[in-house]
């Protein structure tokens, strides 16, 4: 079964992203996904892989940064999982000066090798955290920093 809770960032950081998102699954599942604008999503627990065609698929853990995707995929878990995710609009993506985006069509990146310090500081605060407000401020302090 699959949970799916949203949440506002911050106020100050609204014009640079959109929703906050935890995805909770309690057992092995299959999620297509359409095409959407580029975001940020952190795997708390579990493993999954994003598969973007027959012959294309890559693990999913730590911090990912996914471009703007052009096509539909699916994410498929291997037992109970959660993640948070964040979409990031362009004037973010600009702001957190992350990569070009048009190299990261339909790809990901692991955030950890472009923010590395304040990726896994997020990371290890969402993994530990005891509610979903805790999570949700472990990003709006990830999000603050990479923007100023």
């Amino acid at each position: 079964m699959l949970q799916l809770r949203y949440y506002r960032p911050r106020r100050d950081l609204a014009p640079f992203l959109g929703a906050y998102y935890i995805c909770d699954s309690s057992d092995s599942d299959m999620q297509p996904i359409a095409a959407e604008m580029a975001n940020v999503r952190f795997m708390l627990r579990g493993e999954m892989e994003t598969i973007w065609g027959a012959n294309d698929t890559a693990p999913f853990c730590g911090v990912q940064l996914v471009g703007p995707t052009m096509r539909a995929y699916a994410m498929r878990s291997r037992g109970a999982t959660r993640m948070f995710g964040a979409g990031v609009k362009p004037r973010g993506w600009a702001a957190m000066l992350l990569c070009d985006a048009d190299g990261l069509v339909d790809r990901m990146e692991d955030l950890r090798l472009i923010a590395s310090q304040i990726a896994r500081r997020a990371l290890d605060r969402m993994q530990n955290a005891e509610s979903d407000r805790e999570i949700v401020d472990a990003a709006d302090d990830l999000f603050g920093a990479m923007i100023d």
